[in-house]
């Protein structure tokens, strides 16, 4: 309001920011339910604990109009994955900056290029994963609904709103500081994008800065849902089952044999050290044994393998998609991540999402705008035919 804007069209353009249901909620959050104190909800509890930690970084707190913005088109290096110049995947997000005036949420497209060896990556390959939205699977790539509001803090939607988060970023200038030591300051904080660069040997000139309108934006957040996601581009996570019963029918308890745990099917790791497996056998309908074995994650064997709890499993379908749900009895695991087992186009794929625990759903991501990144690959070799 100091800024000029009437209190009718400031309130209404938080509740869009900050994607609030109603105004009551903005003058009193507190008296919003909460159901699960322990996990991050979609409400404006969890909006105002990210506005809290806005304030406590320093980051001023800005809200825009849409009407009255002037569009600016921007880009940024969300990741690189890079072995050298013939063999790399990179992955920005563009967007034209012209907000929706309906909704105050900018359009942005999640692009990736790369090479295999010299030739173009395939597309299957740069957008392997698919995630589990209200209506059934959605392919996570280019043509997928990806959105942001305006102002600080902001709010994304990501994958067709299979993913979508509250946050707050920073902006520094980085024109004139050297690539390398930017690069290697991002690799050893907290939210790096960089992979497989060595700073102090992967740029032709060890000297070359950063030109003139470059930054380096720093976003804090929190993950709002924990959507299913499976990785089609990784072999090794695909089965050779047409059904979940197939699945089922192919590990019976009765033909494990232990302490080898042949006969059983993994669920992952138990432990954040990856030294315990968890794997399982079906004892009947809607019931399972566990199984914990020793793990060398260095080899991927797994040996010593003893009971453990019993539980109970069912084939559940959500948004279209048939799952298989391992509910009561599941032992405890020390990791951010459930692994279970889906069905998509066909297969059975393994399928993995975070818990919902507060702890597991914090974000951070250091990203270069798009005219830093620009300027950095030549020196890393890219498109230049090297």
């Amino acid at each position: 309001m100091a800024a000029g804007l009437a209190p009718e069209r400031a309130e209404a353009l938080v509740l869009l920011q900050l994607g609030l249901p109603e105004l009551a909620q903005l003058y009193d959050y507190q008296a919003v339910a909460v159901t699960d104190p322990g996990r991050f909800e979609d409400n404006a509890f969890t909006a105002a604990l990210v506005t809290a930690d806005a304030l406590h970084s320093g980051v001023a707190l800005r809200l825009v109009d849409p009407a009255t913005v002037t569009p600016v088109a921007s880009d940024q290096l969300a990741r690189l994955d890079f072995a050298r110049a013939d063999h790399y995947i990179a992955r920005t997000y563009p967007t034209d900056g012209v907000p929706d005036p309906a909704t105050g949420k900018l359009k942005l497209t999640d692009r990736r290029e790369g090479l295999t060896n010299g030739a173009p990556t395939a597309h299957d390959t740069l957008y392997g994963v698919v995630q589990l939205g209200a209506n059934g699977w959605v392919r996570c790539d280019e043509n997928a609904g990806f959105t942001s509001t305006l102002g600080t803090p902001s709010r994304s939607d990501y994958c067709g709103g299979t993913t979508r988060s509250l946050g707050h970023a920073a902006v520094t200038d980085i024109s004139g500081r050297k690539m390398a030591e930017v690069v290697a300051e991002m690799q050893a904080a907290d939210g790096n994008s960089i992979f497989g660069v060595v700073p102090a040997t992967a740029f032709a000139n060890p000297d070359a800065t950063f030109p003139a309108g470059s930054q380096l934006r720093y976003r804090r957040g929190v993950d709002l849902v924990q959507p299913y996601s499976i990785n089609l581009a990784n072999p090794s996570e695909t089965t050779s089952f047409t059904t979940l019963e197939a699945l089922i029918a192919a590990f019976p308890a009765s033909g494990a044999t232990l302490p080898a745990g042949t006969g059983t099917i993994s669920l992952g790791v138990l432990n954040e050290q990856q030294t315990r497996l968890l794997r399982a056998a079906f004892t009947g309908a809607g019931t399972v044994q566990y199984y914990a074995c020793n793990f060398d994650s260095a080899t991927n064997a797994y040996d010593t393998c003893a009971a453990t709890e019993t539980g109970t499993v069912e084939i559940r379908t959500e948004g279209g998609a048939r799952l298989l749900a391992f509910n009561g009895g599941h032992p405890p695991t020390d990791v951010g991540s459930l692994r279970t087992f889906g069905e998509y186009s066909g297969k059975v794929y393994v399928v993995r999402t975070t818990k919902s625990d507060a702890r597991y759903n914090l974000n951070s991501a250091r990203r270069l705008n798009g005219v830093a990144w620009e300027a950095m690959k030549p020196q890393l070799g890219i498109g230049s035919g090297a």
